[in-house]
């Protein structure tokens, strides 16, 4: 499921791209053209992080390395912590995208922009979670 799913927003994505490139050569003054750049920005995001949720996976295989070397107990609870902050990183990513309503045809142009805003917040605070834990994950392995 997550496979089909995550392959379906791959290709929104390349064919989202394959219109972008239009849109953002000529001057965008309507309001139909404002609310496709409000999309475009919050889906910019989502594109951004989800390449990142490799980088979890990763991350986790190598802390599950470190749990089965580890003989201590304080040191393997640290470790489950950081892993933890990664299952929650990834966890918020894919609750955003099952959340995440790309049809705004039915709505008006103000409930576009708000509901779009909300959006935005939501997919920045998703990116930083996502940042946050991976840099925390690597910061640790580093040591």
């Amino acid at each position: 499921m997550k496979y089909s799913l995550f392959i379906l927003i791959i290709t929104a994505g390349f064919l989202h791209g394959c219109t972008k490139k239009s849109q953002q050569d000529h001057d965008c003054s309507s309001a139909e053209c404002l609310k496709q750049r409000a999309y475009d920005k919050v889906i910019a995001v989502h594109d951004k992080v989800m390449p990142r949720l490799a980088e979890i996976s990763l991350l986790k295989e190598k802390i599950e390395a470190q749990i089965k070397v580890a003989d201590d107990s304080v040191v393997i609870a640290d470790w489950r912590n950081l892993l933890d902050t990664l299952d929650s990183a990834d966890k918020s990513m894919w609750e955003w995208m099952h959340q995440f309503n790309g049809d705004l045809a039915d709505m008006s142009i103000d409930e576009a922009f708000a509901y779009l805003k909300q959006q935005q917040a939501k997919i920045d605070e998703v990116k930083e979670n996502v940042d946050g834990a991976i840099k925390q994950a690597e910061e640790k392995l580093r040591k």
